[in-house]
């Protein structure tokens, strides 16, 4: 497998055509790349024409967009972790342990429902231990 900065491109021994500056790129590294593209990295030439993955650069709106993304996620595990434990609460069947399950539960939907969503860098609550 072959890759060109000048295209951005990958290329394989079967190609017609090759950019002047291509290099090799052993299956291992292709599968890492797109391995890493799969989970919203970017594939870009380093200062030696090689693939490398960085993470890009969002806007003020895409972030905020992701951000609200990953905290509507978090919200609805939460909500799952929280709901059966609530029944259990409500029909009198629910174990001590449960209950400050329970409550931990709702202190890290307040902490997530809190956060600064414009912010470049949050830290994400931990979430509750079993």
């Amino acid at each position: 497998m072959f890759y060109s900065k000048s295209t951005g491109g990958f290329y394989d021994e079967y190609s017609v055509v090759f950019p002047d500056d291509i290099v090799e790129v052993s299956e291992q590294k292709y599968n890492e790349l797109f391995d890493g593209q799969s989970q919203g990295k970017q594939i870009v030439a380093d200062e030696n024409g090689c693939p490398v993955l960085i993470i890009p650069t969002l806007s003020d709106e895409q972030r905020l967009a992701f951000n609200k993304l990953v905290q509507s996620q978090l919200y609805n595990s939460a909500q799952t972790e929280i709901t059966w434990r609530q029944y259990s609460l409500d029909a009198g069947s629910a174990t001590e342990k449960q209950i400050a399950q329970l409550t931990k539960w709702k202190g890290y939907v307040v902490s997530l429902m809190t956060i600064d969503l414009t912010s470049s860098s949050i830290e994400w609550p931990a979430v509750p231990a079993e």
